[in-house]
């Protein structure tokens, strides 16, 4: 069963706006898709790694990490999964975020 699935939700399109919650569930800040991508575990692009901010130094250390939460959320992953790849921009911020950095992207398991 993919994320979508599990959550009841359907894949995101370019335009969607979305609330960013914190762990309360309070909403921190508005985002905008700007592109959404569909491609196998085995082909994400570095772009979308980078975008991640998150400080991968290659698309093996991104993937390992990826994997890592995956297995811990009991959902096996391999080459030829396939994931959502979704950039999106800053919107409206709703009230300060005591974050480090601003994510531009988001992945979700499809199958």
């Amino acid at each position: 069963m993919s994320d979508y699935e599990a959550e009841g939700e359907s894949i995101e399109e370019v335009g969607d706006l979305q609330t960013v919650v914190d762990d309360d569930g309070l909403p921190v800040a508005d985002v905008v898709v700007t592109e959404v991508r569909i491609v196998r575990l085995a082909d994400v692009p570095w772009e979308f790694v980078e975008a991640e901010n998150e400080g991968d130094v290659s698309l093996a250390q991104w993937r390992a990490g990826h994997e890592a939460y995956w297995e811990s959320v009991d959902y096996h992953v391999d080459d030829d999964t396939l994931v959502v790849l979704v950039w999106f921009e800053l919107g409206k911020v709703h009230r300060d975020w005591p974050i480090p950095r601003v994510p531009r992207h988001a992945v979700d398991v499809l199958n």
